[in-house]
């Protein structure tokens, strides 16, 4: 599994890489947040995805100013809990300048 921190690219390869990442990441001194600013969503029985135009919020020493970002999941229900299949986030770029 690729794991991309704001840092930079990490290849994960699987549960112990990526809780090496999250806890480097939490070791941090910055709370990471969003705020949605669109989401859209669907549900088919027991599978929810959505997407979201948001905003991410980082707050502590040294942290930036809010930055545009865009989220999307897929939720399962499992047991009566709602567990992330899939989780992404990503920086929004300019659309000028991208080639398509």
């Amino acid at each position: 599994m690729p794991i991309s921190p704001s840092g930079g690219l990490i290849a994960g390869l699987g549960r112990d890489d990526l809780r090496t990442c999250l806890t480097t990441t939490c070791a941090e001194p910055i709370t990471y947040g969003w705020t949605w600013d669109h989401p859209v969503a669907g549900r088919y029985g027991v599978v929810v995805w959505f997407v979201a135009v948001a905003q991410a919020i980082l707050e502590g020493v040294g942290a930036p100013p809010p930055v545009p970002y865009r989220l999307s999941g897929v939720l399962l229900l499992v047991g009566g809990r709602w567990r992330f299949a899939l989780f992404n986030g990503a920086q929004a770029v300019a659309e000028q300048g991208i080639a398509g």
